[in-house]
C-alpha cells in the first residue's frame, strides 16, 4: 500500500502547498540558508522530514512473501533500493515499522481478511 504524503515546498518565496493547490508544480527559488531547494514531506503517520528537492525516493517493495499461521502473519520481501526502513499497514492503517525487509504481525483473527 502506498504511503499517504503531503509535500510542502519551502523556498525564498515562502511555503508552497500540495500539488493541486496552485503552486507546488511551478515553485522556483532557493532556500535562504543553504542556497538549495528542499521539500518538507509529512507522512500520514505524522512524521515530518526535509529532503533535497531532487532526491530520488526509495523503490516500492515488491514480491512480498506471506506466511500465514493460525494467529499471526509473517511478511518478507527483497530489500528496496535506497530504503532505510519500512512502514507496515493493515487495512489502510499503520501497524508497525521495520528496519529490515520483514515483519511479523501477531495480531490477526482467524477467519478475517486483511489487506
Amino acid at each position: 500500500m502506498a504511503q499517504n504524503v503531503a509535500v510542502i515546498e519551502v523556498d525564498d518565496v515562502g511555503v508552497r502547498g500540495p500539488a493541486g493547490s496552485g503552486s507546488i508544480n511551478d515553485a522556483s527559488g532557493t532556500t535562504i540558508d543553504t542556497g538549495e531547494k528542499y521539500r518538507i514531506i509529512m507522512l500520514s503517520n505524522g512524521t515530518v522530514t526535509a529532503v533535497p528537492y531532487d532526491a530520488v525516493p526509495p523503490a516500492t517493495p515488491v514480491d512480498v512473501a506471506i506466511v500465514v499461521r493460525l494467529s499471526s502473519v509473517g511478511l518478507s520481501w527483497p530489500a528496496a533500493a535506497r530504503a532505510t526502513s519500512y512502514i507496515i499497514y493493515r487495512n489502510g492503517s499503520q501497524i508497525g515499522t521495520s528496519a529490515t525487509p520483514s515483519y511479523h504481525d501477531p495480531n490477526i483473527t482467524m477467519g478475517q481478511t486483511y489487506a
